[in-house]
Order: structure tokens, then C-alpha cells, then sequence
């Protein structure tokens, strides 16, 4: 084993001392639902949603713990350019509305201020989804999807609520919120233990299977979708519906168990679908709906896929 240096040995003494009191007698993290619970025995329920604090620090991070000051999604209003919302692994939502640096905390009065996704109607943009959870790295585990329809001001739980555990055969995360463009009540939560579906804005939740999606996308354009299965012990392959996820047709033939694949479509090129893979960090694109998947290049990042809106030649990973 290589010797501590200096920083390192730092590094990890913080470490020690931020876990210290936060760890039971063998090591172990305390239940987060007893933990969920003592929470809401506590919380102060007439705290102003308006944020009073300023950051006065440096706003980057070359490292350190955990989740520290990540932003993991974005959401733009579809009316209002200049309003954008973003979620962070535990800082919660937070709102901007002059497209400066003027920005509100949402969701101070949520039991966890973990935000993983966030979706906003198209047809009403006061209307916003998000999921309480950051399921990746040290996160938290998911509470569910919580709906606000005054604009992030008052929020309430929808029926796709777990009850929080760390236990694996119970251990529920949503890996992709999406809301269908041609009409705003049908919403899809994919999830590591099945997908979900509601048709009435999120008032019920149906779960039409109990698979492990690692990601979900719609065809530009359409209703159509597209969804990354993972599995450990046999082929982990893309699927494409054209029927509201009840069938599935499988356009990929990876024959790759255990991978975790992350997808990519744009308005610019409807047809076009790309698909990166984690193990051997390879990009595959099809032009034809998913059919004749082709890998394309080795790719530098595995966990985040775009491509621009505008040109399908440009494309983002992270």
C-alpha cells in the first residue's frame, strides 16, 4: 500500500470525523426511515421558502465528500426562457427566474432535499414533478415523486411513495422521470425494481413490470419510447414500445450482462438514437428507430448522454 500524503491523510481525517457521529457502534448508517421520521417530529412547518443564505464560499469543487455541491438536473420552463429549475444530490430544487444569479430554494419544507429529476407539464408550467432521492454514491434513498401546481411554492406527495430503506430486496430509486409531450397526465417512472405509469397527472401509479431500467426516453416527437434494461445474469439490452410501454420490441443485440446503458434522442434527427454503454465505455448509434444499433467510438464518460437539439452530429457526455 502507498503511503498517506499529506493531503490525503487530510482528506480521509475529515472523513472519519464527518462519519463518526453519524454511524451506529458496528459501522453501519441508522435506518433512514427512523431517521425520515425524527425529521418530521422536529421540522419547523412555517420555514420561509424563500432562501435567506448566500453563498460565501468558493462555488467549485476539486473533491472531498461524497455528493458534496452536485447539480444532477435541469429543467427548463417551455414558455419562459429565462426560468430554469435545478436539483441537487442534497441541496434540494432550486428556481431561477431572471436567467441571472438570482436564485429560490423550492423545496426547504420536503423531507428529504435530495432532487434526482424534475419534469414540468408543458400544458400548465406551474405544474412540476420531482423525485426525492439521490440514489447514486452515498445519496439518499428514494422517497418518490412529490407534485407541486403553484409553481414549487406548496408541494404534496403523489401515490408513488416508497417507504425508505437501504435494505437491497427493498431498496427503491427512480432512474428516469419523463412526461409524455402529447399529453401532460401520462407520466413513466422507471425504476431499478419495474416501471410505473400514471394517466392522471399522478394521482394513481400502475407498475407494468418489475424489471431494472437504467434509463427511459421518448421518440422526439411521439409517444414512443425507448428503454435501457439491466440485468446482471443475462443480456442487459435497449427496447423500443410503440404503445405506451405495454410491448416491448428489442432493437439492440449487445449480448452484454451486467451493463448499464444510458440513452440519447434529438428533435434534429427523430430517427436517431444513441446508446452509451459502462462497460467498455463504448457509443452506439442507430438512424433507424434503434434498429441496427452500430458502435460509433470508445467514449470518455458513461453516466450522462445528450445530443444537441439542433445538430445530431453534436453530442455531450459527463
Amino acid at each position: 500500500a502507498q503511503p498517506f500524503t499529506d493531503d490525503a491523510h487530510t482528506a480521509y481525517q475529515r472523513w472519519k470525523w464527518f462519519y463518526k457521529g453519524r454511524v451506529d457502534a458496528n459501522g453501519r448508517m441508522p435506518d433512514p426511515a427512523l431517521m425520515y421520521a425524527e425529521k418530521e417530529a422536529h421540522f419547523p412547518k412555517n420555514r420561509q421558502v424563500s432562501s435567506p443564505w448566500a453563498c460565501i464560499s468558493q462555488d467549485t469543487s476539486e473533491g472531498g465528500y461524497s455528493n458534496m455541491g452536485r447539480t444532477v438536473c435541469i429543467a427548463f420552463d417551455p414558455v419562459d426562457a429565462n426560468t430554469f429549475y435545478t436539483g441537487s444530490a442534497h441541496g434540494g430544487l432550486w428556481k431561477k427566474s431572471d436567467g441571472g444569479s438570482n436564485w429560490t430554494a423550492l423545496t426547504d419544507q420536503l423531507p428529504y432535499n435530495g432532487v434526482s429529476h424534475c419534469v414540468i407539464d408543458p400544458a400548465s408550467p406551474s405544474t412540476i414533478y420531482v423525485v426525492l432521492q439521490y440514489a447514486y454514491g452515498w445519496g439518499t434513498a428514494s422517497k418518490g415523486i412529490y407534485k407541486s401546481t403553484d409553481g414549487g411554492i406548496t408541494w404534496a406527495a403523489t401515490s408513488l411513495s416508497f417507504t425508505p430503506s437501504f435494505s437491497y430486496l427493498q431498496y427503491k430509486y427512480i432512474t428516469k422521470l419523463l412526461i409524455d409531450p402529447n399529453n401532460s397526465a401520462t407520466l413513466y417512472a422507471s425504476t431499478n425494481k419495474g416501471l410505473y405509469k400514471t394517466l392522471d397527472g399522478g394521482t394513481n401509479w400502475s407498475l407494468l413490470d418489475t424489471l431494472y431500467y437504467s434509463d427511459l426516453e421518448f421518440e422526439p416527437g411521439t409517444s414512443n419510447l425507448y428503454s435501457a434494461i439491466y440485468t446482471y445474469t443475462g443480456s442487459s439490452e435497449v427496447y423500443r414500445s410503440t404503445n405506451g410501454a405495454l410491448n416491448w420490441t428489442q432493437v439492440s443485440n449487445f449480448n452484454s450482462s451486467g451493463n448499464i446503458y444510458k440513452l440519447a434522442v434529438t428533435p434534429a434527427n427523430p430517427a436517431m438514437l444513441a446508446v452509451s454503454a459502462a462497460v467498455g465505455t463504448s457509443l452506439y448509434v442507430s438512424t433507424n428507430y434503434g434498429s441496427n444499433l452500430a458502435y460509433v467510438s470508445s467514449f470518455p464518460e458513461d453516466w450522462v448522454i445528450q445530443i444537441s437539439p439542433t445538430n445530431a452530429n453534436v453530442m455531450y457526455c459527463g
